[in-house]
């Protein structure tokens, strides 16, 4: 899916899901996120992240680009009224473009909005994978195969995602503790999100992702051709590749 076909699948499935809920008020509800989004995440992601901060490359590549590239991933801290600390990550990947972004806000928000309500709604974090929308898209992908170079985030093969995000819907279902039941106590609706994500990486990263992108790119378009006559380099494949 491109551009602003994202926005409005999303709008479709939005109606379509309050038409469901209306109809059948013992309805669950259920979504999967993306990791390359704005979320609240724990100290323990803020301090993983500040660990790898600094790198000299890293900090070589912020300096000649003025700033622009490999921005550290610091995370920015609110408190509420209540004293509960909350650090924002900003994941977001500019390459996907604000559709993208538009889509998912549609969902997060609708997601806290059934739960306020009584739904029980399971919305995870999946992590980046190598679906076929990424791997028919040669900018996504060469992106994909070298953004592990910034550790320690990977891109997950597809089986591996399907099991995993299986696993967290029925948790999510069948858990009375699961944060999809709205009985659970959440500090901050947002944590609906965050508390079972599979973010792979990028809110621990020392750099943020959105400015890490076409490095990544140009480390895959330096590294294929030695890759093409059999020398070993630091470039991630899917399984379906192997």
């Amino acid at each position: 899916l491109d551009s602003d076909l994202f926005v409005r699948i999303a709008v479709a499935g939005d109606a379509i899901a309050q038409k469901v809920l209306k109809n059948r008020p013992n309805t669950n509800l259920a979504f999967l996120s993306s990791g390359a989004d704005v979320f609240i995440v724990d100290e323990e992601a803020v301090k993983m992240a500040e660990s790898r901060m600094e790198k000299l490359w890293h900090v070589l590549i912020n300096k000649l680009s003025f700033g622009r590239y490999l921005q550290p991933n610091t995370h920015e801290l609110f408190v509420s009224e209540s004293g509960d600390r909350f650090y924002i990550c900003d994941g977001l990947a500019t390459i996907q473009g604000p559709n993208y972004a538009l889509a998912k806000r549609l969902q997060h928000w609708r997601s806290m909005v059934c739960r306020k309500s009584g739904i029980t709604v399971s919305s995870n974090i999946a992590p980046a994978t190598f679906t076929d929308s990424v791997e028919h898209n040669p900018l996504t992908l060469f992106i994909s195969r070298a953004i592990w170079n910034f550790e320690p985030i990977e891109v997950y093969d597809r089986v591996t995602t399907k099991a995993l995000m299986t696993l967290l819907l029925l948790h999510d279902l069948y858990s009375p503790e699961s944060t999809s039941n709205p009985n659970t106590h959440l500090r901050n609706p947002l944590e609906l999100m965050s508390q079972t994500a599979v973010d792979c990486g990028v809110w621990r990263s020392g750099v943020k992702l959105g400015t890490s992108g076409e490095i990544a790119m140009l480390i895959y378009l330096l590294l294929a051709p030695l890759e093409k006559i059999g020398v070993p380099v630091p470039l991630q494949k899917p399984l379906s590749k192997l």
